[in-house]
């Protein structure tokens, strides 16, 4: 029950989320025009940086660092219905990811050629590598469109994973 009240308070704190959902309905009544989708990305990015704030004050621990995560994948898979039933977050849309995931660093390097694994990876670089892997992933597995970032990205999260 603590998991459910502290995820709804940070989704409720502000008006972040719901501008957000204003800017992606305008988004796809818009058909997707690119200042629509701009200002969309501007506003998920908002709303993220506001509950993201208010996770990493008051959770510890392994909800601390998946929680945004298990939001996003949520929404990535869940469609909105005033929004001609689209995701609720789009990759249209999504302006950051929770790239401080301790999955993430190890995964990565395990991906990286031998001389760049000791490289400190700075966060710019770290949603770029994270967007390619994406983009790699949903090319080998039919396209892009079919999968969304949440799902080709899903696998980097498993800290313990077998060598292929």
């Amino acid at each position: 029950m603590h998991v459910f009240k502290a995820v709804w308070k940070a989704l409720c704190r502000d008006d972040t989320a719901s501008k957000y959902l204003l800017a992606h309905q305008r988004c796809s009544t818009t058909c997707w025009q690119t200042e629509a989708i701009e200002a969309g990305r501007q506003a998920f990015a908002n709303w993220y940086d506001s509950f993201y704030d208010y996770m990493s004050a008051n959770t510890r621990g392994w909800f601390s660092h998946y929680a945004m995560k298990c939001i996003l994948d949520v929404g990535t898979n869940c469609s909105i219905h005033s929004t001609n039933n689209s995701p609720v977050f789009p990759d249209a849309l999504l302006s950051k990811w929770p790239i401080n995931c301790p999955a993430y660093s190890a995964a990565l390097r395990s991906k990286f050629k031998s001389k760049f694994k000791k490289k400190t990876l700075r966060a710019d670089l770290k949603f770029k590598c994270l967007m390619y892997v994406h983009a790699v992933l949903s090319k080998k597995l039919g396209g892009p469109g079919i999968h969304g970032v949440s799902s080709t990205l899903a696998h980097l999260c498993w800290q313990k994973q077998t060598k292929a």
